[in-house]
């Protein structure tokens, strides 16, 4: 019975670590967001240098100091909102770009 509960164990912690490592929602703990794939970007208060990522959904970034975004690629739309600083360069957006309230784009 023991080996048979190991084995459930381990596919429980092979299949979460899968999950977290697909695509998904992040945000910016780091300071910065570099080569990988999520599915969505949300940044609310916190700056945030975004490079090489490819987003499946949108980037928001709300009440935020500065904000750049390099070489990327957006397959929905990149919505600024309320601001201090922000810079895109080389980035793909397929859907809209918003920018309300922002001091400097």
């Amino acid at each position: 019975m023991k080996p048979l509960k190991l084995l459930v164990s381990i596919a429980t912690v092979c299949l979460l670590v899968g999950a977290s490592s697909a695509a998904m929602a992040v945000g910016c703990p780091t300071g910065a967001i570099e080569d990988i794939t999520v599915a969505e970007i949300i940044i609310d208060g916190k700056s945030c240098f975004i490079h090489d990522v490819i987003v499946q959904g949108n980037i928001i970034v709300t009440n935020t100091e500065e904000v750049t975004i390099v070489d990327s690629e957006v397959s929905g739309s990149v919505q600024l909102l309320s601001s201090r600083n922000a810079t895109m360069v080389g980035t793909r957006v397929t859907g809209n770009i918003l920018a309300r309230k922002n001091e400097r784009i």
